[in-house]
């Protein structure tokens, strides 16, 4: 029979042990910054000193490395790399406007009729992404665009 004090370790580990979308995973895998001020470090941990200071929040970036509480990240340019705290960091799906205005379509393909012109940096929520399309919202408009033109997925880095 189990105790009361068995139960209650009992949850408290698998609370504690449930993994979530920012802790330990396959890498790499996309996030959002969750402030509008995060500090992007040189190295994991708050010791090591500030080589950016980040602000827009929702802004995606790629998990590429994971230290403890620590994430390495990547920003849509390739070239901003540093390391940020894992509470900094926000698992909703945002994706960012990349290679000049793009258009933001009713459905899926070509043809369909355009709904919004978003300029390059726009941020946007993004939502499934297949067969070269990802759903994406902004500014309450919802369509689609193409996985190529919006950097924040898994299909943009193929």
């Amino acid at each position: 029979m189990f105790s009361i004090i068995n139960i209650v370790t009992l949850v408290l580990s698998v609370i504690i042990f449930l993994p979530d979308n920012l802790n330990a995973g396959e890498l790499p895998r996309y996030a959002s910054l969750r402030d509008n001020k995060v500090n992007m470090r040189v190295g994991p941990g708050a010791k090591y000193p500030i080589k950016w200071e980040l602000t827009r929040k929702h802004m995606p970036v790629k998990i590429v490395r994971e230290f403890e509480t620590w994430r390495k990240i990547e920003l849509f340019d390739g070239d901003t790399v540093g390391w940020v705290h894992k509470n900094l960091l926000s698992s909703k799906k945002r994706g960012i406007i990349i290679n000049g205005e793009q258009k933001i379509r009713k459905k899926p393909k070509e043809s369909s009729t355009v709904v919004l012109r978003l300029e390059e940096g726009v941020i946007v929520k993004m939502d499934d992404c297949s067969k070269g399309w990802c759903s994406v919202e902004v500014s309450g408009y919802k369509g689609f665009i193409r996985s190529s033109e919006v950097w924040g997925n898994k299909t943009s880095d193929e």
